[in-house]
């Protein structure tokens, strides 16, 4: 131990006391950041060569009720209640590290169920969903000052059943047509707190469904959110998730009213152990157009 009486001045004690902490610090484990794995598939976190693949499970559902027009005529309410149980599929490879490539697919079914109080009419959808890849690209890292600053682009092939875009009765376990994504995220830590935000535009091609063309109003993305590090192994993350949706065209034709805003809210627990990440979740839809909730939970090694 460092004491006073061994040192002519004040300065040689501190100078000595710094050193013995610092070789101090040398040994024992060091303590390794793991409160970012939450946004392991958004942000480049892995190391050159370094994979992870993930698995996972989830349900949603969701209602919605609108207008009718019956024979009579006689105005009533159609209600649809759409389920959907998938499993996830993913994959994510560090190109550099500063370049992450990922890829990811649903396998699942779908169930919609429509009635008007005299009726009741029942669709389902199964298989394979649609095939999505990108990468993200660290464009600045973080600084004491600055967030780091992340660039994101994906595609989506239609390669799942598509569900018809006007016709919510529709099950089905894709889109049905191309979509191309790019996306701006920031990052910045203040331990044990790390805050994202950031925004983006989906593109989404025309496609044929049965004898007319129909194309998805194009979306302008925006999320924001905060991990909160319990440990070094727990981290708890709420984030909102927003989209404002242009109006779907059919046959070159836009559909007045079929714009909307899809806002959800995401809570959940990320649990890193020596083997994989475990992270349950859940969604709740704050608007009409936004599934009314969703959870389940994905594994990653």
């Amino acid at each position: 131990e460092v004491e006073m009486a061994d040192y002519t001045s004040q300065e040689e004690y501190d100078a000595a006391t710094t050193d013995a902490v610092a070789r101090k610090q040398e040994y024992g484990e060091q303590r390794t950041d793991t409160t970012r794995a939450f946004l392991r598939t958004v942000t480049p976190l892995l190391r050159t060569g370094q994979a992870q693949w993930d698995l996972g499970v989830l349900y949603s559902t969701n209602e919605l009720t609108l207008p009718v027009l019956l024979p009579g005529p006689v105005a009533n309410n159609q209600l649809y209640q759409i389920r959907t149980l998938d499993s996830i599929l993913g994959f994510r490879y560090g190109v550099t590290d500063r370049l992450q490539w990922n890829g990811s697919t649903q396998v699942g079914w779908q169930n919609t169920q429509v009635t008007d109080g005299l009726t009741l009419t029942r669709d389902n959808a199964g298989g394979i969903g649609d095939l999505k890849t990108g990468f993200n690209y660290l464009l600045y890292r973080e600084t004491e000052c600055r967030p780091a600053v992340i660039a994101s682009f994906d595609l989506t092939a239609p390669t799942g059943n598509g569900r018809n875009p006007i016709a919510p009765g529709n099950a089905g376990m894709g889109l049905g047509v191309w979509t191309f994504a790019s996306d701006i995220l920031m990052v910045k830590a203040y331990d044990p707190l790390v805050l994202f935000w950031g925004a983006g535009y989906r593109h989404y091609a025309e496609g044929r469904f049965g004898a007319n063309y129909i194309k998805p109003g194009d979306s302008f993305q925006y999320n924001f959110g905060t991990g909160f590090g319990v440990n070094e192994r727990v981290t708890l993350s709420a984030a909102l998730l927003g989209s404002y949706a242009l109006e779907t065209q059919l046959n070159s034709q836009s559909l007045a009213g079929t714009n909307a805003d899809i806002i959800s809210l995401r809570l959940a627990a990320t649990m890193i152990k020596r083997c994989n990440i475990v992270e349950p979740f859940v969604n709740f839809g704050i608007t009409d157009r936004a599934p009314d909730a969703t959870l389940g939970v994905v594994w990653t090694w």
